[in-house]
């Protein structure tokens, strides 16, 4: 969702890496490039996508929409706008564990038991009904075609430009990768431990 926020006009951002110049991303087109060669690439897949997603994560915390996956001790500024994004714990399982298996050094039940506990703790910001925090359902967004609605609700909550032809186009290349890496963990675990499927 942060990636297609930042397709706004409003929002021409630079990325720094070591050692080299900064390169400022000021156009639709120079972000979709951005996104297609570097964030969501072909080779992104179930072992390297950390890799991807941390690469730039921590510039974009800092310059635009600060990311948290907690809500323990989270405090809101009337200042500022805020998004939480929900997901049932067997479908945020089944999407995280393909990526790290030992899902963050915890057990199972403690997993899906945090996700819960997020889930309740982001009903009870959002039952209070303030201009400022909004909640969505992510679980939508699972799916090969972007969710116009919730996607036009984000942008228009945020006073963004909704850019939904690229947007859809970025989200369709981000939920494929997804369909990949799952297909691809399952064949290199089979071959590691010689596990045939059956006839």
């Amino acid at each position: 969702m942060r990636w297609l926020l930042l397709l706004d006009q409003k929002f021409p951002f630079e990325i720094r890496r070591p050692g080299e110049s900064a390169v400022v991303f000021n156009t639709v087109e120079s972000k979709i490039q951005l996104v297609k060669e570097k964030v969501y690439p072909p080779e992104r897949t179930w072992h390297n996508w950390l890799v991807f997603e941390w690469a730039f994560r921590a510039e974009l915390s800092r310059q635009y929409f600060y990311l948290e996956h907690s809500l323990n001790g989270a405090t809101f500024s009337p200042d500022s706008k805020y998004l939480i994004m929900t997901i049932s714990p067997e479908l945020s399982y089944k999407s995280y564990v393909k990526f790290n298996v030992n899902l963050n050094n915890t057990a199972l039940p403690k997993f899906k038991s945090t996700i819960e506990e997020f889930n309740q703790r982001a009903a009870k910001i959002a039952s209070k009904e303030s201009n400022n925090i909004m909640c969505i359902n992510s679980e939508k967004l699972f799916s090969p075609v972007l969710d116009r609605e919730i996607y036009e609700q984000v942008t228009a909550f945020f006073n963004l430009d909704p850019c939904y032809n690229v947007a859809t186009d970025i989200h369709k290349q981000w939920y494929n990768l997804h369909k990949k890496a799952e297909i691809e963990i399952v064949r290199d675990l089979s071959n590691i431990y010689n596990i045939q499927p059956e006839t």
